[in-house]
């Protein structure tokens, strides 16, 4: 099958997956949000925000280092996985640690507590999951990565479902959530050890420690992405109501969900790129190009469309009580460009064996972000952030 062929396939896989998986999220999200109220719903993305900080604990990087050099390589698949899920019980422990401390230094009371631990295990398992789908992005049979996400979502769906229905509340949403990603671990190991590999444990020392140094790059750089995107919620909950992080989180989620456009040419042209830096340099460089053109014209198009619709999206949607919402959305919505193009940029660096230039702009970002919430803030609330 040609290049072209291919990207095509897999590109229409990922988007009947982003569209299934982002429109059910969306409609949870909704659910949840007019459900909890937003006081209760900025508890709730205080929680799942504060879980993200610590996440790239669990990732180290390790699936974007696997899908690059497998894709490369797949005879390497079983070596990476085999010792990539080992070593990932381990991470896991260490970030449950982390969270353990961080919670101390924040200072959630004991309810906030419950909820950062729910979406904690949450996170541990859909960390699992993602790695072991980043095999199928590795050999590029993207319809496996569509059938875990969509059949998780689509639980996710129906659990939280049962849970408003029967009058509980934010704990029980967490535990339906955490109940989804444990069912996505498991599905993700079925098909992948019937249709690619057999997986076990394995524990090559050197392998894991020169593997490691290699995704350390990726690791750095995802805990400056999660700083960039999450720090303001958890810090907006220090520094304001907690229905305020409720408007903005609103506001955001939103915003969020049209994110999926650029990640799913991304991740489709990912192997691709990888293979075109070995093989055909100057033709990465126009594939580059060429993106960077088109993901402009389309992040353009579509915050002008968000920005005069903003007003009526979130009153269908959300309700009255969320108005404070609106201005919120059409600020985040010019955004939208900048992450379009860091989508591309950092794709065509990571496949070209630059991440250390992906992490130093991500630093970079990550402490402008941090150091103008502490300005902003307290004097604007959810708007500076």
């Amino acid at each position: 099958m040609s290049i072209v062929k291919r990207v095509t396939k897999n590109t229409l896989w990922l988007t009947i997956a982003e569209v299934a998986c982002k429109g059910t999220g969306f409609v949870i999200a909704l659910i949840v949000a007019r459900y909890l109220g937003p006081e209760n719903f900025g508890n709730y993305t205080t929680a799942t925000s504060f879980v993200i900080l610590f996440q790239v604990l669990a990732d180290f990087g390790l699936r974007p280092l696997m899908v690059r050099e497998v894709a490369r390589s797949t005879k390497t698949a079983e070596k990476y996985l085999s010792n990539f899920i080992t070593i990932k019980i381990f991470l896991s422990f260490i970030t449950l640690a982390a969270i353990y401390v961080g919670l101390w230094i924040f200072k959630a009371d004991s309810n906030l507590t419950i909820l950062i631990l729910l979406a904690a295990l949450e996170m541990i398992f859909l960390s699992f999951s993602d790695l072991i789908r980043g095999l199928f992005q590795a050999f590029e049979k993207m319809k496996f990565e569509t059938i875990v996400r969509t059949a998780t979502k689509f639980l996710s769906f129906t659990l939280v479902v049962a849970v408003i229905l029967l009058g509980l509340w934010t704990k029980s949403i967490l535990a339906a959530l955490a109940i989804s990603a444990a069912f996505s671990m498991v599905l993700s190991l079925i098909l992948a050890k019937k249709h690619f590999i057999k997986i076990k444990f394995a524990f090559d020392k050197t392998f894991l420690k020169n593997s490691l140094k290699q995704s350390m790059l990726f690791a750095v750089t995802n805990i400056f992405i999660a700083i960039y995107f999450k720090i303001d919620t958890v810090m907006l909950s220090k520094m304001r109501t907690a229905a305020e992080v409720g408007y903005y989180n609103t506001a955001y989620e939103l915003v969020f969900a049209f994110m999926f456009i650029p990640g799913i040419f991304s991740a489709a042209v990912y192997p691709a790129l990888s293979r075109y830096y070995n093989e055909d340099r100057q033709k990465l460089q126009e594939l580059a190009a060429k993106f960077i053109k088109y993901y402009s014209v389309t992040a353009i198009t579509l915050i002008i469309f968000l920005m005069l619709l903003g007003a009526p999206i979130i009153r269908f949607f959300y309700g009255a009580k969320y108005e404070p919402s609106i201005l919120l959305f059409q600020q985040l919505t010019i955004v939208l460009i900048f992450v379009f193009i860091n989508y591309l940029a950092g794709t065509f660096l990571n496949a070209s064996n630059k991440q250390h230039v992906t992490t130093i702009a991500a630093g970079i970002c990550a402490a402008l972000n941090i150091g103008m919430n502490f300005l902003l803030i307290p004097q604007y609330g959810a708007s500076g952030a």
